[in-house]
């Protein structure tokens, strides 16, 4: 039986391993062609990728494929409801416990984080496995791994999402490249940051293009019960609880000083976990807007006619759904100061970041306040052309991250110059044309989700069947 130690500490990454195994699990993918996966193909656009995978699918679709994976891989570790329900394991801990951003916030459960680390390293060694690997959180899986080194020092490591080299602390690539055999980087321009110290380093693509996004507007406005005249704000605060209650009194006093130029306004509050519906409500007991809360964050961000989201993953979920939205971020000042000192970016929306401009409007730390934020969303709820230029000039970078784009960017051509003239109500001009979207921003076509399909392709042909291989010679 060959295993397979993964390591997840927060949402986003639990929700990439849990892909990866079901693919690996269900042995979706091409047959054996490993000669088709070479490195220098991982570092084209994912688009290049995409084809890859179509073809050889076409060349394979009637081919038998074997069942390697559910007969001789086990699956154990640390993750979340993803990775335990792909992998059929109960994870060692619940990511809850990891789940930290900032310098400060770790260093207030530094001790903590130690004897989880020391839990973990100890169960890898236990469990024997055959291969670690980590995804993400690289204050947590970095000290785990580089442990597990010196421990083990012929166990094999992959590292899923590249730490940000090209923002800040660039040594880390040296050593990284001294402790994984293997790097998988979401971003096109990641891979020649480690390969030239030494890594492996593939591109499989950003696993957001796995996600259905919700097209059909007017039918989530029916779902979500909003009234023909309601506006609609969604809020996203974060999986962490420090992140929820740091940002939720900047964020309700926002939406206070809108309501008061805007009282048909709903606001949706986006749960990652329905228990911080708890942690939410204390704070909204005076509120004058209603306001409800949605598990189903993809709804939530393709019915919104604006968006407030902290930094993350999120960000570009909101984008894809074809919704604007400012982003609101702070943490403590002293975690603050020490970013500012190492980072060597000008934005923290991987959005600007790619595009080398502030096209989502960034409100970070000292700016993130009520008056700045009511602002800039009242421009983007009331200034249907600001709107619209955001989601078009979005689109343009997630194309650059492998999206297709399907009506929206042909729809978008109609709204020119000319339509925002006159003294029309460029609101409900601009509403009930996007209502009348059939698509927005979709990856609906199953071949081009491929990242986590690419990972286990490789796990699969690199890592896996050579080991199962020689434990069948063995035998």
């Amino acid at each position: 039986m060959t295993k397979i130690y993964f390591i997840a500490g927060e949402v986003s990454g639990d929700f990439v391993g849990g892909r990866i195994i079901q693919h690996l699990k269900n042995n979706i993918g091409v047959q054996h062609h490993s000669q088709s996966f070479r490195q220098d193909e991982f570092k084209s656009k994912s688009a290049k990728a995409v084809q890859i995978v179509r073809e050889h699918r076409l060349n394979s679709k009637n081919s038998p494929v074997s069942s390697f994976v559910n007969d001789a891989v086990q699956f154990v570790g640390v993750g979340g409801k993803y990775m335990e329900e792909a992998g059929s394991f109960k994870s060692l801990f619940p990511i809850t416990s990891i789940n930290l951003m900032g310098f400060v916030e770790i260093l207030s459960h530094i001790f903590k984080l130690k004897k989880l680390i020391d839990k973990t390293v100890e169960d890898i060694i236990n469990s024997k496995a055959d291969l670690l690997i980590t995804i993400d959180s690289p204050g947590f899986t970095y000290r785990v791994a580089k442990r597990v080194r010196k421990l083990l020092p012929k166990l094999k490591m992959i590292h899923i999402v590249a730490p940000s080299v090209w923002a800040y602390k660039e040594g880390r690539a040296v050593k990284y490249a001294k402790i994984y055999d293997c790097l998988f980087a979401l971003l096109p321009f990641e891979p020649p940051y480690f390969t030239k110290v030494g890594l492996d380093c593939r591109y499989i693509g950003h696993p957001i293009m796995e996600q259905e996004f919700y097209s059909d507007k007017i039918a989530l406005r029916e779902e979500f019960k909003i009234d023909e005249n309601e506006r609609v704000l969604c809020v996203t605060l974060g999986s962490r609880k420090g992140e929820i209650l740091k940002h939720l009194p900047v964020f309700v006093s926002s939406i206070e000083e809108i309501f008061k130029s805007c009282n048909n306004l709903k606001v949706i509050f986006t749960l990652v976990n329905p228990a911080h519906e708890a942690i939410i409500k204390p704070f909204l007991e005076d509120v004058k807007f209603n306001y409800l809360f949605s598990s189903e964050r993809l709804k939530t961000y393709a019915v919104a006619d604006v968006a407030l989201a902290k930094s993350g993953t999120n960000t570009l979920e909101i984008a894809a759904s074809g919704t604007p939205m400012i982003v609101a971020y702070k943490v403590n000042i002293l975690s603050f100061l020490i970013i500012r000192l190492l980072i060597k970016i000008k934005y923290v929306t991987l959005i600007n970041i790619i595009a080398d401009k502030e096209i989502i409007p960034e409100f970070i730390q000292f700016n993130c306040r009520a008056s700045l934020i009511s602002n800039k969303l009242q421009e983007l709820l009331f200034n249907s052309k600001k709107a619209y230029e955001q989601v078009i000039e979005s689109q343009k970078i997630l194309q650059q991250l492998g999206f297709k784009s399907n009506r929206l960017q042909l729809n978008s051509e109609s709204f020119r110059h000319d339509e925002f003239k006159g003294k029309l109500d460029r609101r409900t001009k601009v509403r009930e044309h996007r209502l009348s979207l059939e698509n927005s921003l979709v990856s609906s076509d199953r071949d081009d989700a491929v990242p986590s399909y690419i990972a286990a392709e490789i796990i699969k042909q690199e890592f896996l069947e050579p080991k199962i291989k020689l434990l069948k010679e063995k035998d």
